[in-house]
Order: structure tokens, then sequence, then C-alpha cells
């Protein structure tokens, strides 16, 4: 009996011991997988910001000088223009408000 039960022990003992190792493994497997997927989000988001950075020198190259400080005081080109001629947003079919107030018949009965 106790020869027997000392023998079982030893063998869950041993497939206990197995267990932990195959879980440690499996969780170090784990971590350098999170390791490199992190590191790869890493390279990848510092290349974005670089290609951001040079599409953004870029453009700032295409518009020029753009180190004028009293650019920001000048009027811009729309703001320059004649104002144009304000046009209804309906075409008026019938009377309108104004020549109807001109009309004392209708003032009376309002």
């Amino acid at each position: 009996g106790a020869a027997a039960r000392a023998k079982e022990d030893a063998a869950r003992a041993q497939r206990n011991f197995e267990r932990i190792q195959f879980r440690a493994e499996k969780l170090r497997m784990k971590k350098e997988r999170e390791t490199k997927t992190e590191a790869v989000k890493q390279r990848e988001a510092e290349e974005r910001v670089r290609r951001l950075l040079s599409v953004r020198d870029r453009a700032l190259a295409r518009m020029g000088n753009l180190t004028d400080p009293q650019r920001i005081l000048k009027p811009t080109a729309a703001s320059s223009q004649p104002a144009a001629v304000e046009s209804p947003l309906f075409p008026t079919t019938g009377y309108t408000e104004s020549a109807l107030m001109m009309d004392v018949r209708y003032k009376l009965g309002a």
C-alpha cells in the first residue's frame, strides 16, 4: 500500500512538473509573440509618422515661403473681390412684403 501510494505520488509529481514546464513554455512563447507584434506596431507607427512628415514637408515646399508674418494681416483674394449682388433665394411669383406695405388698402386690412 505505502509503496504503491508513494509511486503514484511520484508519478503525479512528475506529471505536474511536466505540465508546469509546458505552461511556462507556452507563456514564454505568448510573451515573445506579443513583444514581436508590439515591435511591428511600433515600427508601423514610426513609418506612418515619417510618411506624414514627408507629405507635410512636400506640401509646404510647394506652397512657397510661408515665413512672412505680414501675410496674416493682408486681405484674402476672396475678400478683395467686389461684393456680389445678392439675389433672392427663391423667385417671387406674387407680391413682395415691401410692395404690400406700400399699399394703403393692405395696411388698413391688416
